[in-house]
């Protein structure tokens, strides 16, 4: 299993989703995962899974965020931070 929060600016960009990677998948059939943001206007999301059956082992991607900037033209940049992983 694992359990990831991510931090970023809100006043730059939001969350629109959150998608378990191919690594989880590819180790097993048997996957499960939940993302969280504690509300629209947050800094943060977290996100959760589990492979059963199986060892996730190597290089890959566990999950992809995806960001949408709240501005058009140019936009202000921010760290988008693994605030802890377990």
């Amino acid at each position: 299993g694992y359990n990831i929060a991510v931090t970023f600016d809100s006043s730059v960009i939001e969350i629109m989703n959150a998608e378990e990677g191919p690594l989880p998948q590819s180790a097993s059939d048997t996957t499960f995962f939940w993302w969280y943001n504690a509300g629209v206007k947050t800094n943060s999301v977290q996100v959760n899974g589990a492979v059963l059956g199986a060892t996730v082992d190597g290089p890959g991607e566990l999950v992809t965020l995806t960001f949408k900037a709240k501005t058009h033209g140019v936009v202000s940049t921010t760290d988008v931070i693994i605030a802890y992983s377990e």
